[in-house]
């Protein structure tokens, strides 16, 4: 006989909370951060700090870098640095072990200004990407950071033991484009086939 699985319902944890809230308050969400990766694997954050506007500025620039013409991208790849910075074309990263490219191409950006790190790789031809994703950089590892001392106290550390361990990581901002294709051209591993149930 199959089995349901069961639902489970997506946690929403406020950032606010922690980082203004009463004790009771910030207790309550270092206690949910903690529990919801190993109940669910996710959670939802929302007062996370980052401005509405930067995300809207982020997605429109986004758009003009992935909107301009294939060899003008292709320029801002340097196979030397093997993906960590600058462009990567459509369909050349895959899963480990899996012959199948992923049907995305993306943007990878770093730290700016890090002698230990390569350095970043801008478009020309839009310039506001450089201003908009250093901003939204900072604003997630900044948001990172706060999360990663929840966790801390969670497992009964002072707030700035993780933080502190991974300071000056290679952090990288992964902006992702997905286009649109026809179902003709996506290759037969990606059709969906019938759900197998044990009986």
């Amino acid at each position: 006989m199959a089995t349901t699985p069961q639902r489970q319902t997506l946690p929403v944890v406020d950032f606010a909370a922690f980082q203004n809230g009463t004790s009771g308050e910030r207790e309550q969400f270092v206690r949910q951060v903690g529990e919801a990766p190993q109940q669910i694997g996710f959670f939802a954050l929302v007062n996370h700090g980052l401005s509405p506007e930067l995300i809207r500025e982020a997605y429109e620039a986004a758009k003009a870098v992935f909107l301009l013409p294939e060899p003008t991208k292709r320029a801002y790849e340097d196979p030397a640095l093997l993906g960590q910075r600058g462009y990567t074309p459509f369909g050349k990263e895959h899963a480990k072990d899996h012959p199948y490219p992923d049907m995305k191409e993306f943007w990878h950006i770093g730290r700016e200004g890090d002698p230990h790190l390569p350095a970043n790789i801008w478009p020309r031809e839009v310039p506001q990407f450089r201003r908009v994703m250093l901003e939204l950089f900072a604003q997630l590892e900044t948001c990172a950071q706060g999360l990663l001392q929840a966790i801390s106290l969670y497992l009964g550390e002072p707030a700035e033991y993780l933080p502190k361990a991974v300071e000056g990581g290679a952090n990288l901002l992964r902006v992702i484009h997905y286009p649109p294709l026809p179902a003709e051209a996506l290759p037969r591993v990606y059709e969906l086939q019938p759900m197998k149930t044990s009986t």
